[in-house]
């Protein structure tokens, strides 16, 4: 394989690893201003798993060549992973206020 084609293949390789920290962004973005549900999260979730996959099957990461985007994209998963819970907290709270008001509500009912 000429010199060419090599950085032919890892400018390819490149674009996928961009591409990938590109969508892990928007996730988090996403999941950070609330909106960890609906059809835009589950579109990106879909192409950042053809992206996994797509790469896990080329070893592109395995490459020390890609050290550094791997390290990156490690980060990105830890941040929008700890975004994910912080998320999932905030909702556990809300859910329990709420119930506390239905069961607030249910006891005046009763007592009326």
């Amino acid at each position: 394989m000429s010199v060419n084609c090599t950085n032919i293949v890892s400018d390819d390789r490149m674009l996928l690893a961009g591409k990938l920290q590109e969508l892990l962004q928007k996730q988090i973005e996403l999941v950070q201003k609330g909106r960890s549900a609906g059809k835009r999260i589950e579109e990106l979730l879909l192409q950042t798993q053809i992206l996994v996959d797509e790469i896990g099957l080329s070893g592109i990461l395995d490459s020390e060549q890609f050290k550094k985007q791997k390290e990156q994209i490690r980060n990105l998963y830890a941040h929008l992973y700890m975004a994910i819970s912080a998320q999932k907290d905030e909702t556990s709270r809300q859910l329990s206020r709420v119930r506390k008001g239905k069961n607030t509500i249910n006891t005046y009912r009763k007592n009326i």
